[in-house]
């Protein structure tokens, strides 16, 4: 069974899209098709976008102060401010989205977890 580590060593994680790693198209499949290698998959997927999510909340900040200086420029034409204003709310209600459907996921694995107890018992 190939690990993660083993993975990690065979594709280079840099942006640069035209490296070539020591991977075969097929390896790579196949290992897709092992339980083992998706749960792994998966985690390091949740891993990166959850990192990616908190530089973005670290900055948040700095964005909403960025927004709000570009809102109430009167030099700026009005439309760009006006996009700058509707941007900034799409990201107040994508955010406030996450949270709650975060809460709900909580809500729902907690209940999970007590009728599968209940069921054990």
């Amino acid at each position: 069974m190939t690990t993660v580590a083993e993975v990690r060593r065979a594709v280079p994680m840099n942006n640069n899209n035209h490296q070539r790693c020591a991977l075969s198209l097929r390896t790579l499949q196949r290992w897709l098709t092992q339980p083992d290698f998706q749960e792994h998959y998966r985690r390091a997927k949740e891993e990166a976008l959850e990192c990616s999510v908190n530089m973005l909340r670290t900055a948040s900040s700095t964005f909403a102060a960025g927004l709000v200086e570009l809102a109430g420029d009167r030099e700026i034409p009005s439309a760009v401010r006006l996009a700058a204003c509707i941007r900034g709310m799409e990201i107040i209600l994508r955010i406030h989205g996450m949270g709650d459907l975060e809460r709900r996921y909580d809500e729902l694995a907690e209940i999970v977890t007590r009728l599968e107890g209940e069921r054990l018992s």
